[in-house]
């Protein structure tokens, strides 16, 4: 008797191991293809996907754009800007996608080494730690050593994105906003001011951004979803990603 109840543990543990396997399998294949994806996802960042209507977006141009950052106790800044350029979206860099098949989870991590931004013209209103803070001009800045890592969970009953977490950390920010407080020498002091504190609020509020980040997102990823998801399988979700995620960056940009 002993022998048999052995000889089943045995077999369960067997037959666990095997299925562990298997997924473990499954999600390196996935992790392969969503690798290739990102780099699909690139081309697409280059060279537009007419077919999907999405345009170039590294160079990013808008004759128009606007900017809303509401995180409580860090910063209020209303901005509108006009002959946009941005410059650096496709040189980022992949150093983690895992995949979780049972939990339908994507863990990410990736750094984009600087994105540079311009504007013709642009009118801003705001504050920053308190700080009032307002100007009209020509403006360039540069964000330089942009990291950004987190997950997804992905409710395939419901085909929403049930979670969703992004830490960003940057290494320098530098800036040349004309018009700040009036401009003149008040202005070269604002952005020699913003080039210490800008990275110091990112870094160190990573809590608050992140909670107005995943407000935004979910906000805007599952507008995007919508009719029944019986017919889609998690494999169909990878294919597709690097369309899907050109299609939710461009949403998001004209947000």
């Amino acid at each position: 008797m002993k022998f048999i109840i052995l000889l089943c543990c045995l077999v369960a543990v067997s037959s666990a191991m095997n299925v562990q396997q298997l997924v473990t399998k499954q999600e390196r294949a996935f992790e392969a293809e969503l690798m290739a994806a990102a780099e699909k996802f690139r081309d697409i960042i280059i060279n537009g996907d007419p077919e999907n209507d999405i345009p170039i977006m590294d160079p990013y141009t808008n004759d128009t754009a606007s900017f809303e950052l509401s995180v409580p106790e860090t910063a209020e800044i209303v901005a509108k800007l006009f002959g946009v350029k941005m410059v650096g979206l496709k040189d980022f860099v992949v150093h983690k996608l895992s995949i979780n098949v049972l939990r339908f989870r994507l863990d990410f991590n990736f750094t984009l080494p600087i994105l540079e931004m311009s504007a013709d013209d642009y009118d801003l209103d705001g504050n920053i730690a308190g700080t009032p803070l307002f100007g009209k001009g020509k403006a360039r800045v540069a964000i330089t050593g942009i990291k950004a890592s987190g997950y997804a969970v992905v409710s395939v009953s419901q085909m929403t994105l049930k979670e969703f977490k992004l830490v960003l950390g940057i290494k320098e920010f530098q800036s040349d906003i004309q018009g700040l407080l009036g401009g003149g020498d008040v202005s070269i002091f604002i952005n020699e001011v913003l080039q210490t504190l800008v990275p110091s609020l990112i870094n160190d509020n990573q809590e608050k951004i992140t909670n107005f980040i995943e407000k935004k997102v979910l906000e805007r990823a599952n507008s995007m979803l919508s009719g029944p998801s019986n017919d889609i399988d998690i494999s169909h979700m990878i294919k597709n990603f690097h369309s899907m995620t050109g299609l939710f960056l461009k949403n998001l940009m004209n947000y």
